[in-house]
């Protein structure tokens, strides 16, 4: 409800609905119009006949514009949000040798979280990696779209050793700022320990 008042000694309730829409091509785009369909009894009676009405909202019409080409930088792939930033979690923090390690990388911040694509990852000479799940968690405050996208990759070492995770760049158009911004994940290293040896005695058949 976004006011009330109170006409003929009637109180009378304006209530408003929002919708968020998010253009995915440049060009014009053209909202249909709204319908709402109410009745109004005829009567005071509970099992009172019901008369019933139609309205209709004019169509509107907005502008979109594409992504600017200036200053756009390189590995820029399409995202767009305002304030994102970007983690990176090994799960666990250790490794071993020839075992799968989970890497995630976690997009947080305002804007259409399913088209916010995955990250350029260049993975370190002597592991392999594999995709793995996408999660999306989007939520509505105060009528703007928040919330995370992890994408998840399986990483298996494939030696003993040190293997260092370079930095990973995520470029995105900041539509608060109206400029390109990169949110960065810093390099770091995973220890990688002996593989788990194998339980003792016979094979199963």
């Amino acid at each position: 409800i976004a006011a009330s008042r109170q006409v003929g000694g009637v109180w009378y309730d304006l209530f408003v609905a929002h919708q968020i829409a998010f253009p995915v091509r440049s060009g014009e785009l053209t909202i249909s119009p709204a319908q709402m369909q109410y009745s109004v009894p005829l009567a005071l009676q509970f099992f009172s006949q019901e008369e019933r009405f139609s309205v209709t909202s004019d169509s509107g019409n907005i502008s979109v514009r594409p992504v600017p080409e200036d200053g756009r930088p390189s590995g820029f792939n399409g995202a767009v949000g305002t304030d994102l930033s970007v983690q990176r979690i090994l799960t666990p923090a250790t490794a071993r040798a020839r075992e799968p390690v989970r890497v995630s990388f976690v997009v947080t911040g305002k804007g259409n979280v399913t088209l916010w694509p995955s990250p350029e990852v260049t993975w370190p000479a002597g592991a392999r990696a594999y995709p793995d799940l996408v999660e999306e968690r989007p939520d509505t405050r105060d009528g703007i779209v928040v919330g995370t996208k992890s994408f998840g990759f399986s990483l298996v070492p494939d030696a003993v050793g040190t293997l260092a995770l370079p930095a990973v760049d995520y470029p995105y158009y900041d539509l608060g700022t109206r400029s390109f911004r990169v949110a960065r994940v810093p390099a770091t290293t995973l220890a990688v320990a002996e593989p788990t040896a194998l339980a003792e005695g016979a094979l199963p058949p």
